[in-house]
């Protein structure tokens, strides 16, 4: 029997200090399977917020490169817009990248949790947060990750579109709408067709 050595997940850790000067530490690794289905969970939650506010989903597409790879500076403009309409995605998301949860692997409520993410909310600008999300894209299968939350933009976008398809209609039927407008908004119908 052959023995083969493990890699083990590098971990990264964090100090944070909030606006009364105290620091904590945490640390980042992998996420676990619970730190998965959290994390696909707010990309669900968060995907039909900002839906229902009207989120410019088209901004996503700008995210990756030729390569497919993450291109940061136009994440971090689409990020931005997010949190604009969504603070509280940033305190949540890096809470589940750091491997915080409301309750432990017994059931047992983490009476530090709350705490935690107060904390976070407290101590993280968007630079550091931009950073965390860059840590966790290099510590775990990012892409696999993202099959649901990009179908979930996927059918965003196309409930988008369809809202302003409709809105468009009901403008330039009641003569509201200047052509310009109703020419620069996409036209999609195949994809609406399919949601």
């Amino acid at each position: 029997m052959t023995s083969q050595a493990v890699a083990l997940p590098e971990i990264k850790t964090w100090e944070l200090r909030d606006k009364t000067g105290q620091i904590r530490t945490f640390e980042q690794t992998e996420l676990s399977i619970e730190g998965e289905v959290r994390l696909v969970q707010l990309a669900g939650i968060t995907v039909r917020r900002l839906n229902d506010q009207g989120f410019p989903w088209e901004e996503v597409a700008k995210v990756f490169d030729e390569n497919n790879t993450i291109d940061w500076v136009a994440a971090s403009d689409v990020l931005m817009l997010a949190i604009a309409e969504m603070p509280e995605i940033v305190s949540e998301s890096t809470a589940i990248l750091f491997g915080l949860y409301p309750v432990d692997d017994n059931g047992i409520r983490n009476k530090e949790y709350d705490t935690d993410k107060k904390f976070i909310r407290q101590a993280l600008n968007f630079t550091r947060w931009v950073d965390i999300l860059t840590v966790f894209t290099e510590q775990n299968d990012y892409q696999r990750l993202a099959r649901p939350f990009s179908l979930a933009v996927t059918k965003a976008m196309n409930a988008g579109w369809t809202i302003a398809a409709q809105q468009q209609a009901r403008e330039k039927a009641s003569g509201l709408s200047s052509p310009e407008l109703i020419d620069s908004l996409p036209q999609d119908t195949e994809a609406q067709e399919e949601s």
